[in-house]
Formats: structure tokens, C-alpha cells, sequence
């Protein structure tokens, strides 16, 4: 008796073994990874690229990578900003500098309070567009021992989408812990489907 039950949890075993090899991955997963870098592109630019169709479960290659958290100070839709910018800022003068242009120069609009020996303060400006409908937005802070990649969505908008005839230039400060290493901004292009 004892004998037939042992013989019959190894076949058992045997069996879920072989169910286990033959598992294929799901869609989501089989989406989410890229067998190959486009020709001519860096394998790490290959993510930088997201369709607005992407699956919101996919697996995240950064995933792993511990994230900061990060306030947003400021967003706007229009700004001094007429070209495109992407700026680590880690002292006073320079976030006062950036804060005037951010305001075209107009007094009344200081600079808030950054204790710059804790935190660094991160602009992304897109630059002078030609309507409304833009935007952009901070999306995650992925710390690599000293160094960080900053990832950002810029929002356009889509044929036959309506918005306003005014040119915009849109902005969004955030601040994070201090970043004393080099810092790699990551945009990801999204247009809005009307």
C-alpha cells in the first residue's frame, strides 16, 4: 500500500513538472518585451517610445530600479520657456534664474523655498507651440546608485482634436531628493485621440 501511494505522488510530480515546462507566457508579458532593438537604436532608448495603446500591466524593465518621489511645485500650460528645456537644477541661483524666465521675467513670482541640500528641483519645458492641447508631465524618478533617469509624457494633440488658437508653452517643475550624480531625461510621446 505504502509503496503504490509513493509511486503515485512521483508520477504526480512527474506530471505537474511537465505542465510547468509547457506554461507559455501570457499576452500581456509576450507585449511587453521587445526581442530586438530597432536598427541603429540603443537598446536603452527602445522603452522611451510608448504607444497610447500600451498595456497598463506591462512589465516595467525599471521596475526593479527603486523610484523616488518627487513633488510637483508647478505646471503650466504657458511659460517663459520658448524653447524646449530639460533642466536639473541644484542651487539658489539657478532656480532663480528659472523661475524669473518661467514668468517672463514679471516681478511678484518668487522662487518657494528648496533646501537644496536635501532635495534637487527638475524643469521639463516642451517650448513655443502654436496652439493648446499640449502638455507635459513628470512620471517617475528611477534612481541608479548615484545617477537617475527622469521619465516624462508630452501630450499633443490628435487630428480633428479642437483646442484653443493661442500659443502655449508648457512646463512642470517637480523637486525629489538631492541628485548628486548625472541625471538622463526619458520622453515618452502621447497624442490624445479625439
Amino acid at each position: 500500500m505504502l509503496l503504490s501511494i509513493h509511486a503515485l505522488s512521483r508520477t504526480a510530480a512527474a506530471v505537474l513538472t511537465a505542465a510547468a515546462c509547457t506554461v507559455s507566457p501570457s499576452p500581456a508579458a509576450r507585449d511587453s518585451v521587445s526581442s530586438a532593438a530597432p536598427s541603429g537604436t540603443p537598446a536603452a532608448n527602445v522603452r522611451d517610445v510608448v504607444s497610447a495603446s500600451a498595456h497598463p500591466d506591462s512589465v516595467d524593465p525599471m521596475s526593479d530600479q527603486p523610484q523616488s518621489s518627487f513633488h510637483r511645485m508647478l505646471t503650466q500650460k504657458s511659460s517663459g520657456f520658448d524653447e524646449p528645456a530639460e533642466l536639473v537644477i541644484r542651487d539658489r541661483a539657478a532656480l532663480e534664474s528659472a523661475w524669473a524666465r518661467l514668468f517672463d521675467q514679471v516681478q511678484g513670482n518668487p522662487a518657494p523655498a528648496v533646501d537644496f541640500t536635501r532635495e534637487t528641483v527638475l524643469l521639463v519645458a516642451l517650448g513655443r507651440r502654436s496652439s493648446g492641447g499640449y502638455a507635459v508631465r513628470v512620471d517617475a524618478v528611477t534612481r541608479r546608485g548615484e545617477s537617475a533617469v527622469v521619465r516624462y509624457t508630452v501630450t499633443s494633440p490628435g487630428p480633428g482634436c479642437m483646442s484653443t488658437q493661442a500659443l502655449t508653452s508648457p512646463v512642470e517643475v517637480v523637486r525629489t531628493t538631492r541628485l548628486s550624480g548625472a541625471v538622463r531625461f526619458a520622453r515618452r510621446d502621447l497624442e490624445q485621440r479625439c
